[in-house]
């Protein structure tokens, strides 16, 4: 008795759905309808039926499909769907197929599916699903699962296998005698690596850039730029300090307590770095003679350092050695 109440009040709920899509379709003021079949009403779950839109268009139509990922509803799923036209004179019948099921027993309303056909839209009609369950007997008893059934052994089964292990043996042995024969080189000797002392990178550094002729083909701006980072890595690589993150401002600052650096010297860099800012941020055009002097004045410095600190480190070795 309650399975028939809940069946009766399914009914009437899809009744009202029928009657609610009837006045929605009939507000769209259509000059159209759409023609809608269904295989089939009744169905157990899973299985699936073709819900298929008929709809006459002309060659000037413009048809925009509803297209439905995953559900219609909650109940309504749609598997694919599939467009075929059937060409009649002017007038061509397109077949819009929407394979939908359901995964849920009872009593489903495929609702009205919308079509946009040039500014108008169009719905179909609405259909009932009944979706059934798989009968099961209660009458009788559950039984158990039967275990897997052992297969009897046969060494004719592991034939395959063994002559498949021994074809690509072979094959591997083959390709391994072949590269060691023709393709296997024989190790090259490495080349030693040479480590520059700072004075030795910071010189090659300066020929390299006055070889490019940077200044004499109007890039004044690289060619100074060049001098200063040079000179701002060499005071990292020989003294420690992060000259490259630093203003001149404060390279000037971190040299003021450095013994190695004369006072000749610190003139030297700070002129030099000053000047490539100049070139670098104030656009300044150095002449001819300032060019020539940066890069003296960067050799000059450098050449200058080394020596200092190759003096004070033969002095304390022969001190240590006394």
């Amino acid at each position: 008795m309650y399975l028939n109440k809940k069946h009766k009040l399914q009914h009437l709920v899809l009744a009202l759905c029928a009657i609610v899509a009837s006045f929605t379709t009939l507000h769209a003021q259509q000059s159209q309808a759409i023609k809608t079949t269904v295989s089939a009403t009744t169905i157990r779950i899973g299985e699936q039926v073709i819900l298929t839109l008929h709809v006459p268009i002309h060659t000037q139509d413009k048809l925009q499909l509803t297209k439905y990922t995953d559900t219609i509803n909650t109940h309504i799923s749609v598997a694919n769907m599939l467009v075929d036209t059937v060409k009649a004179g002017a007038v061509d019948t397109l077949h819009v197929k929407y394979f939908i099921t359901s995964f849920d027993s009872g009593y489903w309303a495929i609702p009205p599916i919308p079509l946009v056909l040039n500014k108008d839209t169009l719905y179909s009609n609405i259909h009932l699903l009944t979706v059934n369950t798989i009968a099961v007997d209660t009458t009788k008893d559950i039984k158990a699962i039967k275990p897997p059934m052992d297969a009897p052994f046969q060494w004719k089964e592991l034939l395959p296998y063994v002559a498949g292990i021994a074809v690509v043996g072979v094959l591997i042995a083959l390709a391994l005698f072949i590269y060691r024969k023709y393709f296997k080189k024989e190790k090259q000797p490495e080349t030693p690596v040479i480590v520059l002392t700072p004075h030795e990178w910071a010189m090659q550094q300066l020929l390299a850039i006055d070889a490019q002729q940077l200044w004499q083909q109007g890039f004044a701006k690289e060619y100074h730029s060049g001098i200063a980072d040079t000179l701002r890595e060499y005071l990292y690589k020989e003294f420690k300090f992060n000259a490259l993150e630093q203003t001149t401002a404060q390279t000037k600052r971190s040299i003021k307590h450095i013994t190695a650096i004369s006072h000749d010297n610190k003139r030297r860099l700070i002129d030099v770095l000053e000047l490539a800012d100049m070139v670098k941020f104030a656009k300044e055009t150095p002449i001819q003679d300032e060019h020539e002097a940066s890069l003296r004045y960067a050799k000059t410095f450098i050449d200058g350092v080394n020596t200092t600190l190759m003096n004070e480190r033969n002095g304390a070795a022969m001190d240590r050695a006394e």
